[in-house]
């Protein structure tokens, strides 16, 4: 049973960092605008936050 629960304990604290992250990322930012810079430094192509949150749910099954 102590395995069960640390389990769950583990399962709730990815859970808190996955939600921290989505606000983060997703829900205090404008989802057109770009994501990290101008599409110079990183290669990135100056995607959106839509752009690539939605490139990711179209690929994921």
């Amino acid at each position: 049973m102590s395995d069960l629960i640390f389990k769950l304990r583990v399962l709730a604290f990815f859970m808190r960092g996955a939600f921290e992250q989505w606000k983060a990322e997703v829900w205090k930012v404008d989802l057109d605008a770009t994501y990290c810079c101008d599409g110079r430094e990183c290669g990135c192509q100056a995607s959106t936050t839509r752009d690539l949150y939605g490139w990711h749910l179209e690929k994921r099954p």
